[in-house]
């Protein structure tokens, strides 16, 4: 899982690339190239190296480019490895020109090209010897053909000498135009048979392919998410309520204990499926940033880090941008003694129960990134906590779910009802009670979006 985050990131600087973000694709490419020596996987080292000097060259540092190529040229010379090969020749030829060694450039091109054409040759020997089969196939297909024709023929011959002259001429027009049709209709049929096993098997490989990349990413975002126990093991009474609307879910939790605090999060991305996912790689991506590297530890300030950070990565600070994504978050920080909770939310209030009573904390109304300022500054609120207080955070999924008996929304106000009825409970209890109340709504109606709930009790 740890190399396949490593190819994320590398696919993440391509992108960059292409959009000519140079800065951001360098970003990410050291990323990858970090993760890959960790697993000590040269091949792929190699290709960060070639994306990260053809970032160096498209910014002016050439002679660094030239280094890094250089180390791609000799390690692809020892192993063979053609496609990069070519690359690495065609960058060493550019960049050789940039510092106008025309010389070193002339040469690197002529290998470009020499191998070039040793590609395209074992390209066209592959096609070749692919028509010489094709047509030795057709050839006996023919020939087989043929002598089924003969035997036909034979076989009316034969049929001939049993029969009286006239009434046999009239039985074997019969019999060839019926055969002719019927041969005909079989041929079409079978011919339309196997066009629609060839198309449905298709659609099952493509299909299956395509699931089985989902499952994949799947098991990547269930690998980055924190383990669930961390939460158990600071609050004993905890539970997170997770259902994604598809397999991968646009919805995501994150905690972690930084020094005496503990941080728990719930975030609801853009979207859902794929798109939200990889909003949500990103979210907790820039969250470990803010925390971990930045050291941000005020609420307020690690959601408007998000917002900039987020914003940038997206290009959101161009007006020219369609990429307007975004999240709403609700961020708890607790001290070590428990006794106090920092809050900041964008648009993701928090609840605390305390004897049958619900308090709501509203959030600041604004998401992180999309429409909102560049420089926009999220609140922070203190709040004091009482022992059996029960503190819940969520999405909107919950809330925005069709069912019942009309088909309407679920709604806040019923949420409120169900948290404050099961508040006095165990938290696995409550878990439990949150799964069926919704299972129970939603009937047969379409989940609409993803569902996330997390439950703390002090």
């Amino acid at each position: 899982m740890y190399s396949d985050l490593g190819r994320i990131y590398g696919n993440l600087g391509d992108l960059f690339y292409q959009e000519r973000d140079f800065k951001t694709a360098m970003y990410y490419n050291e990323k990858s190239l970090a993760i890959h020596q960790n697993v000590q996987d040269s091949s792929s080292m190699m290709i960060c190296f070639l994306n990260m000097g053809l970032c160096e060259m498209e910014t002016g540092k050439i002679r660094e480019a030239i280094t890094k190529f250089n180390i791609v040229y000799g390690y692809n010379q020892r192993h063979d490895i053609k496609d990069i090969q070519i690359l690495t020749l065609r960058a060493l030829a550019q960049s050789s020109y940039k510092l106008k060694n025309f010389k070193d450039g002339f040469d690197y091109f002529e290998k470009y090209v020499e191998l070039k054409e040793e590609i395209d040759q074992e390209a066209y020997s592959t096609n070749i010897s692919n028509l010489q089969g094709s047509y030795s196939l057709e050839k006996s297909e023919a020939n087989v053909k043929e002598l089924t024709q003969a035997n036909e023929i034979q076989e009316l011959k034969n049929k001939k000498n049993t029969y009286f002259i006239f009434g046999l001429l009239a039985i074997a027009f019969i019999v060839i135009a019926v055969a002719v049709m019927l041969f005909k209709q079989n041929k079409q049929k079978q011919l339309t048979n196997i066009q629609l096993k060839e198309q449905n098997h298709i659609i099952a490989e493509k299909k299956q392919e395509i699931d089985n990349s989902i499952q994949y990413a799947k098991g990547i975002q269930l690998a980055i998410l924190p383990n669930v126990q961390d939460l158990n093991i600071q609050f004993p009474q905890s539970f997170v309520y997770y259902k994604p609307k598809d397999v991968v879910s646009g919805d995501f939790y994150w905690f972690s204990k930084v020094d005496k605090d503990f941080y728990c999060i719930a975030a609801d991305c853009t979207g859902h499926g794929v798109p939200g996912a990889l909003m949500s790689i990103i979210g907790m991506d820039k969250i470990v940033q803010a925390i971990f590297e930045k050291k941000i530890s005020a609420p307020g300030e690690i959601l408007s880090f998000l917002n900039k950070q987020i914003k940038q990565v997206l290009k959101q600070h161009s007006d020219a941008s369609k990429q307007m994504d975004g999240m709403d978050l609700a961020l708890l920080k607790f001290n070590e003694s428990l006794t106090e909770v920092e809050f900041s939310g964008a648009n993701r209030p928090l609840f605390i129960i305390r004897d049958k009573t619900i308090i709501e904390y509203k959030a600041d109304k604004m998401a992180i990134a999309g429409f909102t300022a560049n420089e926009q500054q999220f609140s922070t609120t203190k709040i004091a906590l009482h022992k059996n207080d029960s503190l819940f955070i969520f999405t909107d999924g919950y809330a925005d779910q069709f069912g019942g008996d009309t088909g309407k929304k679920f709604m806040s106000k019923n949420l409120k009802e169900l948290l404050i009825s099961i508040s006095h409970l165990p938290c696995k209890e409550q878990e439990e009670k949150i799964a069926t109340a919704f299972m129970d709504w939603k009937k047969s109606y379409e989940q609409v979006d993803d569902v996330l709930v997390i439950g703390i009790k002090i």
